[in-house]
């Protein structure tokens, strides 16, 4: 059981990380197509 916890507390830092470069990359990426729209 210690062993899962302790996992679960490594694993979950990282994922989050992940989660948010890979946000900012979609976003990034998205951005020059909507970036006109924005003020037009």
């Amino acid at each position: 059981m210690s062993y899962v916890n302790i996992s679960k507390i490594k694993i979950k830092p990282i994922r989050i990380a992940d989660s948010t470069m890979l946000l900012m990359k979609i976003l990034l990426s998205f951005f020059p197509i909507v970036y006109p729209f924005l003020f037009t």
